[in-house]
């Protein structure tokens, strides 16, 4: 999956709500391989955990995409 698609989700959409508010207090992102090494280890987790920790932490309006892609080059 791409960086996009992980920016894209939403994680309020599946948590239970009480008194309007999500039960939502952090997050996380597994990489799921069997050959990772000292040198590839970096180019697959990054790209994706940026993407998952600004969706975790921005308002749910920011969903500029090539915005994020933008900022993430710099």
């Amino acid at each position: 999956l791409s960086s996009a698609t992980h920016y894209l989700v939403d994680p309020s959409l599946d948590m239970q709500m009480r008194d309007d508010h999500p039960l939502l207090w952090g997050g996380e992102a597994a990489m799921w391989t069997e050959r990772v090494n000292d040198q590839t280890v970096t180019s697959r987790i990054w790209p994706r955990n940026i993407a998952i920790a600004e969706r975790l932490w921005s308002n749910a309006q920011v969903r500029d995409v090539k915005d994020f892609y933008t900022r993430q080059a710099r």
